[in-house]
């Protein structure tokens, strides 16, 4: 099988992927619609119903479900949206790596450096389980990748960790190249030291940051 070959399906599976994502977070918002009120939604989520889950941790960390609208509420947004994550809706992941990477508003520890490793390792396994990692955008997927190979809240698979990393840093995430440049000059988390890798993930680095300052100023 070619690397084109095996790019195209990748793609291919990109979009379908994130196309359901896109509908079944449409389903949820179409279902909020339907209800009676925010209390008939919040009582079916603490009754375990997945997708009022998802809607209720939309609403609290939003502040908007549709025509409805809630005080946001970090620590229960996050909460609701984890149950609703185990619980099927997958669509809501990527919104809820986003939102444990950025804090609550004002919080002190935004940023990835500082990104709760241990609470996003949690949502680890069911990516590879339900073959999902597409559903996280750029440097969520990388942090995702970490998990793996440290091991955090999921066993340890050097192989798939490197494949988030790389696939992350290919889609334009600095921080990924970076971390992969890393491993492989560094031979971190028992990767077997690879300079020409090592340099690969440099020089993409480089570009995705001179793309990102092109993006930024146009």
């Amino acid at each position: 099988m070619t690397k084109r070959w095996i790019a195209l399906c990748s793609a291919v599976l990109l979009s379908l992927l994130t196309t359901q994502a896109r509908a079944d977070a449409h389903s949820v918002m179409e279902w909020a619609k339907e209800q009676a009120n925010w209390d008939a939604i919040v009582s079916q989520a603490v009754g375990g119903n997945a997708m009022a889950q998802a809607a209720v941790g939309h609403c609290y960390l939003t502040g908007k479900l549709g025509d409805k609208s809630c005080d946001i509420a970090y620590n229960n947004g996050v909460a609701y949206y984890e149950k609703a994550y185990h619980g099927g809706q997958n669509w809501v992941l990527n919104p809820l790596v986003t939102a444990l990477v950025q804090g609550p508003a004002g919080s002190s520890f935004v940023g990835l450096r500082s990104a709760p490793m241990k609470q996003i390792c949690a949502l680890a396994a069911p990516v590879q389980q339900r073959n999902i990692p597409q559903l996280l955008e750029g440097a969520n997927r990388g942090l995702m990748g970490l998990c793996f190979l440290k091991g955090i809240g999921v066993e340890t698979d050097k192989n798939y960790g490197v494949n988030l990393l790389d696939s992350a840093a290919k889609e334009g995430s600095i921080v990924s190249a970076h971390i992969l440049d890393d491993i492989f000059r560094r031979s971190r988390y028992g990767v077997a030291i690879n300079v020409e890798r090592a340099d690969f993930y440099q020089e993409l680095a480089k570009k995705n940051a001179l793309a990102m300052q092109s993006t930024a100023t146009n």
